[in-house]
């Protein structure tokens, strides 16, 4: 929530280089990959979500500690939710 938050928004923006909204593109932009159609964007964007929920998730259930193993739990999620899907 915090990072649709106008004013949070405003006030990241005020002190940053880029505006959230660009650093994000980028960020999805990268992990979709050069070239990247419809579904790989939108899987980048869902492996972005992915991160930040669960980092939030981890760090309530850690007592606000992200262990090495809660790192690497998250990684695991975010590249399985980068992977286009297997169709048979």
């Amino acid at each position: 929530m915090i990072d649709k938050d106008p004013a949070v928004l405003a006030m990241i923006d005020e002190r940053l280089p880029q505006t959230s909204r660009q650093m994000t593109e980028r960020v999805v932009t990268v992990l979709a990959g050069p070239g990247a159609d419809r579904a790989a964007v939108i899987r980048a964007h869902a492996a972005l979500a992915v991160v930040k929920g669960a980092t939030m998730a981890a760090l309530e259930l850690g007592d606000g500690a992200l262990t090495p193993a809660g790192r690497a739990e998250i990684l695991a999620l975010a590249l399985h939710t980068l992977r286009a899907p297997q169709l048979s």
